[in-house]
């Protein structure tokens, strides 16, 4: 199922990894890279697929659990 928005109507499906781009190499993040996306992905998605575009709300993970 879909996990989270990438851009405004594509969609990551099921787990995936945030890493740092070294050039040939993924690299780990700073420390204030990890907060950002901590920040960003900690509340889960409940995806409305409405026309022309999906409609995300955050919710609680107990929420999500109960969807």
């Amino acid at each position: 199922p879909p996990n989270r928005l990438y851009g405004p109507t594509d969609f990551f499906a099921g787990p995936f990894l945030i890493c740092g781009d070294g050039g040939e190499d993924l690299i780990s993040l700073t420390d204030s890279q990890i907060t950002k996306y901590e920040k960003k992905y900690h509340s889960p998605l409940i995806f409305l697929e409405l026309y022309p575009k999906p409609i995300t709300l955050k919710c609680t993970p107990e929420l999500y659990a109960k969807c």
